[in-house]
């Protein structure tokens, strides 16, 4: 028995899809209470559209069930049903027809799911092929929770005003362009999602939601927020990224209990100057922008990203980041800087520090180099091949037990940092004088949309496994290039301009090239980056991957034109691989759908019964990510499966 069968065999909860599959597995699901994979943190039970297409890859479906099913697929009723009906019968009439057909049991199910929200508050339209919103909804005078994403709705009525005891809004991943004044009467509203349209502003009537805590804009077409953005006093989390912000409004430093604010892929230039009162903040994203220096940084941050701007210096002012005792993480890299803050490394919680990128001068060098300059709690700092040879042998010498430096090939923007590690012992080692790595693979991780990189964790308890085996495993032994989209471009596929997806192909194949075996590896946005550049692979572990962007919430705001191009691009980096692509998908409907554009025959399909997007950190939950991945890594290079060793270990 192949490794690939034993591990099938190993997993029950999941089946095997490939070309020669049977198009109907019979597949175990275990129907579960969960929550909706485009909502998660919103508090909308899981979609009961989702639970009856979990059993119906168990149980025959009925004519109704498929219904629901094709509805789920997210193209529109018409599109989904009457292409395959057309492929039937041959004739547009009979299309028309089903058409019809379909769109009359879509506003049957949704007149079922609002006479049940008359008595439950709740209402999940989510997923169910609207191009606009049912006007029975807002007869639901007392409705407290309504989700429509991931539609096609292109217009919000007026009429969304009348449901004034709305707690939850979700309208992510739809159509939008405007959102009416009436949004402002909703008075009651705690939680609002509208990330994945095309806004491009908002109405000054957002500034009336004073009991808004949670909110999220991104990836939309935003350049500015209102003046009044500051009387939304209750905000806690506020996610703007992926936008075409180039300022901030000064009233912004007003939220006093903001405590998570993420920035990142806008096109900002300053912050205001009272940014500091923030005093609530604790984690702050601002990678990717176009800053120069930043002006008071709020005293109680924790994780801070400032990578990928143009910053040459940090002013003097009480907020500079050597005073942020409260400061754990800091990101700097890929900008201008030529110095190191006095007394940042000292400080009493900083445990990593990134500064891969940056012309530093001798004198941060120095900085770096010397161990009386380090925290007590500082371990990890990020350099690039160029600062690399400027450390001096201290830092070195201590590097065993206190410090773990990598390096990163940094260029114009994105990052990659190219991580070598002992596959013995798992420590760092210093880079040989000519910078080539003693191993024959290497793992590139591709970060998701939040532009931080992704797998280090899982990768360092890989190698620990291994270090942990006898001889079964040794060979097992691979470096770590991680790649991140601080920009949130979705590595470029989706711009008309190929330039930034030239940049990502180039810097990737310049590390590549020196391995014989390259498994890539990713989640949601970072599996399409795996799949975008699969013939720089020999093998590709995706998970959840994203494929057609018109039918996600999580996406950029490049419009249809734009999604149409990400897919034809990631379609033809998978055709042009030979790499082995194996795809990773849970039962949720959507995924599935994004994993059927894909071309059967050049990938292996994994589905685990997992009603949710967040695949992957549902398995490192389940204590099953890390054999998963050794075990891939291990068929990469060939490692027998017959040992007993080795099979318990996989």
């Amino acid at each position: 028995m192949s490794w690939r069968a034993g591990y099938v065999g190993a997993v029950s909860s999941g089946v095997v899809w490939s070309a020669a599959a049977p198009k109907s597995p019979k597949v175990v699901v275990r129907k579960s209470p969960g929550w909706h994979p485009l909502v998660a943190g919103c508090g909308f039970p899981q979609s009961r559209c989702g639970r009856e297409l979990s059993a119906a890859l168990t149980f025959q479906p009925s004519p109704f069930l498929q219904l629901i099913g094709r509805h789920r697929m997210a193209f529109g009723p018409a599109r989904a049903l009457g292409t395959q009906a057309a492929g039937q019968d041959g004739g547009d009439a009979r299309e028309e027809e089903v058409a019809t057909e379909e769109e009359a049991v879509t506003a049957k199910q949704a007149r079922i799911k609002v006479s049940i929200a008359k008595s439950t508050g709740r209402l999940d339209l989510s997923e169910c092929g609207l191009t606009s919103v049912p006007p029975e909804v807002f007869d639901v005078s007392d409705l407290r929770d309504l989700s429509l994403a991931g539609n096609r709705i292109w217009e919000l009525p007026r009429e969304i005003g009348q449901l004034t005891c709305l707690e939850r809004l979700v309208l992510a991943g739809n159509l939008l362009k405007v959102v009416p004044d009436e949004i402002g009467k909703l008075m009651q509203l705690e939680g609002l999602w509208i990330h994945g349209n095309l806004l491009e502003m908002l109405p000054d009537s957002i500034s009336n939601l004073t009991r808004l805590a949670k909110c999220s804009l991104a990836g939309n077409r935003l350049a500015a927020l209102p003046p009044g953005f500051g009387l939304l006093r209750s905000l806690q989390q506020l996610d703007v990224s992926g936008n075409q912000l180039v300022s901030l409004p000064d009233s912004l430093c007003s939220l006093q209990d903001l405590r998570v604010l993420s920035l990142h892929g806008n096109q900002l230039r300053d912050l205001p100057k009272s940014f500091g009162d923030l005093l609530g903040l604790e984690e702050l994203s601002l990678q990717g922008n176009c800053l120069t220096t930043v002006a008071d940084l709020p005293r109680n941050l924790r994780n801070l990203s400032l990578a990928d701007n143009l910053l040459t210096c940090f002013g003097s002012h009480p907020g500079r980041l050597e005073n942020l005792m409260e400061l754990k993480s800091v990101s700097l890299y890929g900008n201008q800087l030529q110095d190191v803050p006095p007394g940042l490394l000292a400080l009493p919680k900083l445990k990593s520090i990134w500064l891969e990128g940056n012309p530093l001068a001798e004198d941060a060098m120095d900085q770096i180099s010397s161990p009386s300059q380090w925290g007590p709690s500082l371990k990890s700092v990020g350099l690039d091949q160029n600062q690399f040879p400027v450390l001096k042998a201290q830092a070195w010498q201590q590097s065993g037990t206190v410090l773990k430096f990598s390096k990163c090939s940094q260029s114009t923007y994105g990052y990659f940092k190219l991580a070598s590690v002992d596959g013995h012992n798992g420590a760092a080692r210093q880079p040989s004088s000519n910078g080539v790595s003693t191993a024959s693979m290497l793992v590139v991780a591709f970060g998701s949309a939040p532009g931080v990189p992704n797998w280090g964790g899982l990768l360092k308890r890989v190698q620990s496994k291994i270090a942990a085996s006898e001889e079964d495993l040794r060979s097992v032994t691979f470096d770590t290039l991680f790649v991140v989209d601080p920009k949130r471009s979705w590595y470029g596929a989706s711009e008309s301009d190929d330039g930034m997806l030239n940049h990502y192909r180039r810097n990737l194949q310049a590390v590549t090239s020196r391995y014989d075996h390259v498994v890539m590896i990713g989640d949601s946005m970072g599996a399409s980056g795996a799949l975008l550049f699969a013939s720089l692979a020999t093998s590709v572990l995706a998970f959840c991957p994203q494929v057609d962007l018109s039918s996600s919430s999580i996406r950029p705001a490049s419009g249809q034109e734009g999604w149409a191009r990400f897919k034809d691009r990631v379609l033809e980096g998978v055709g042009q691989s030979s790499a082995s692509v194996t795809v990773l998908s849970g039962s949720w409907e959507h995924d599935m759908e994004q994993v059927r554009q894909l071309p059967q025959e050049q990938i292996n399909w994994k589905v685990f019964h997992v009603d949710t997007h967040r695949l992957a950190i549902h398995l490192e939950n389940a204590g099953r990510l890390v054999p998963l991945v050794l075990g891939a890594l291990a068929e990469e290079v060939k490692v027998p499966s017959g040992t007993t060793r080795a099979a318990n270990m996989l």
